[in-house]
């Protein structure tokens, strides 16, 4: 992960190449375990999609911005150590696109596992 890093940390702010690419970088972050970084990086990048729904456009659909939204939410909920609060934004996560099959499975899972946490008690 620190190779990626390297290489991913000029297109990980989201005013230089736009706030898809923040969603992998801050992922590389969660797994280099530079959470604060992430959570820095992704809440600029809320910022740059509410201006672009300002802006509208053709590059600023709501689907696409909705669908980079849910991605950024569940990256964002990777970083969040209490499981009701990361619960809770990973249900927001799908809301904001319901058709986001990644944040979907990701939310799944994660229900799954706090079942299976919750039965084991």
């Amino acid at each position: 992960y620190d190779e990626a890093e390297k290489i991913l940390r000029p297109i990980g702010d989201p005013r230089v190449e736009g706030p898809s690419n923040t969603f992998v970088y801050a992922m590389v972050l969660f797994n280099l375990r530079r959470c604060n970084r992430a959570n820095e990086l992704l809440d600029d990048a809320f910022r740059v999609i509410e201006e672009k729904r300002k802006e509208g456009g053709p590059r600023n659909t709501e689907s696409s911005l909705s669908r980079t939204e849910s991605n950024l939410l569940v990256a964002k909920a990777h970083c969040i150590d209490d499981l009701q609060e990361r619960g809770r934004v990973l249900y927001q996560s799908v809301e904001k696109d319901p058709t986001n099959e990644y944040a979907i499975q990701i939310a799944t899972d994660f229900m799954q596992r706090m079942e299976q946490l919750q039965a084991q008690n």
